[in-house]
């Protein structure tokens, strides 16, 4: 008996040494693969300690076999990609199996985490920052953009009917209406007016912009938009006949402009933002040729304002 157990020790040992000699030798060549990223298993018989390398060491059984696991996990020094190698005996043959599969690591990556709720924060900020920036940038031009609107109806809503009555050969009545009312009116052959006038279009300007004057334009004949009026009232046809401040504007077949009582009709329309001298426009009427101008009030480096025509 002792003879036998002496030659059953003796046996085992000499297994040991041949596998732990194989596992060294495959470790060695794994380790030197520098993109092997994968599962390196070996399978043995021999009841074997579990070596593990960069973690806690443990062992563990599969039936009456043991297993042995060697691990190494990417640290500073290693591979790149970092090296996972997996060691198992359970039989007597040597068979070597090679896994690209991903290691089942608690782990996680920086990118995989996501963000947390302190960068969110920061970056909402942020963007909140731009728009508010962005904002207040546009403003200037957004203001700048509703009085070009208005300038632009009034001044084409001219054009526009006095080129009607030309082709059409009728007549078109353009009545101002503050704060920022357009009307047009078809108006019959006779006059007075027969039949009674159709409305045939009525417009707006935008709401922030007005028909209206402001302290400080130019207040003289000499200073004001082809010498129509004082500045003093924001629609200020029928100049020249009576008192003036007629509202409205009739063009004739031959592109003149009159009242319905067949006089000449010159006159001028104000507009800008209140509180705005800088945004003030004004269009002006010829009546013996209809002839339409835009105007603009700018600022003088010397002080003061004129009026340009646009």
């Amino acid at each position: 008996m002792d003879m036998r157990e002496s030659q059953t020790d003796a046996s085992s040992m000499q297994s040991r040494r041949h596998y732990r000699h194989v596992s060294a030798i495959t470790l060695r060549k794994a380790i030197d693969q520098s993109m092997y990223g994968g599962t390196l298993t070996l399978l043995g018989r021999v009841p074997t300690m579990r070596l593990s390398k960069g973690a806690s060491q443990h062992f563990c059984t599969r039936g009456a076999h043991f297993v042995r696991r060697i691990e190494i996990r990417h640290c500073p020094g290693m591979t790149p990609k970092g090296l996972a190698v997996e060691s198992e005996m359970t039989s007597l043959h040597h068979n070597i199996r090679v896994s690209d599969s991903p290691r089942r690591d608690r782990t996680v990556s920086h990118k995989a985490r996501g963000f947390s709720l302190l960068e969110m924060m920061i970056v909402v900020a942020i963007v909140m920052i731009l728009a508010a920036i962005t904002f207040i940038s546009i403003q200037p031009m957004m203001r700048q953009a509703d009085v070009n609107q208005a300038y632009d109806t009034t001044l084409m809503t001219l054009r526009r009917y006095r080129s009607q009555a030309i082709s059409q050969r009728r007549r078109y009545q353009v009545q101002f209406t503050a704060p920022g009312t357009i009307q047009v009116w078809y108006l019959g052959v006779a006059v007075p007016v027969n039949p009674p006038p159709v409305l045939v279009q009525t417009l707006t300007i935008p709401p922030t912009i007005q028909f209206a004057v402001q302290a400080g334009m130019p207040n003289t004949a000499a200073t004001v938009p082809d010498g129509f009026g004082i500045g003093g009232v924001a629609i200020d046809f029928d100049q020249g006949v009576g008192a003036g401040g007629l509202d409205n504007v009739v063009f004739m077949p031959d592109g003149s402009s009159q009242d319905t009582l067949g006089n000449l009709n010159n006159g001028i329309v104000y507009l800008g933002r209140a509180a705005d001298i800088e945004s003030m426009r004004a269009v002006t009427v010829f009546g013996s040729t209809g002839r339409i101008r835009g105007w603009r009030l700018n600022q003088v480096p010397a002080g003061g304002t004129v009026w340009t025509q646009q």
